[in-house]
């Protein structure tokens, strides 16, 4: 795993996979997804995954394609608080899907919007051209962060449960 403190909140550092991403940082991903309740789990993933899944997911997940940061306590850099994930928009090479996940006992304390800027500058890393955010309607936490964030409304897509698009240039 790679700490860095840069433009971490205070008391708090970004963990990274390395370039071959160890047991550890798979195992860490895992807890983080592990401790989500149900509607975060909704919220984070459109569904909610068994603990089979998160698991499969945590090891199969593909780092050449998805980029992960997460987000812990200085002193406790194994446990995840927040967890942010950018990967290629299936109909846009040049746009970068982005999801994030706070654990509940560390929402309301400044740490979203540090989540979400760093997975911005991750996907300017990865030479994406624009971000985009889909959250639930009824998930107003995301959607008054992603207005806080300055993110255009880019449109409502109704395949299910209808979902709020969110954008931002890069």
């Amino acid at each position: 795993m790679l700490i860095d403190d840069d433009n971490a909140p205070p008391g708090y550092v970004w963990v990274c996979p390395s370039e071959e991403v160890d047991a550890d940082y798979r195992a860490a991903m895992l807890r983080h997804w592990a401790s989500l309740g149900g509607d975060d789990l909704r919220a984070r993933f459109w569904h909610t995954p068994s603990p089979t899944l998160l698991s499969r997911r945590a090891e199969l997940l593909d780092f050449e394609h998805v980029a992960i940061s997460a987000l812990a306590p200085a002193d406790r850099p194994d446990f995840f608080v927040g967890m942010g994930e950018t990967g290629p928009d299936l109909e846009t090479g040049g746009r970068a899907d982005l999801g994030f996940s706070l654990l509940a006992d560390w929402r309301g304390k400044g740490l979203g919007k540090p989540l979400v800027r760093r997975m911005f500058w991750v996907a300017g890393r990865r030479k994406y051209t624009s971000v985009r955010i889909a959250c639930l309607p009824d998930n107003l936490a995301c959607k008054r962060l992603c207005e806080a964030l300055g993110g255009a409304y880019a449109f409502t897509d109704d395949r299910e449960r209808g979902q709020l698009i969110f954008e931002w240039p890069l």
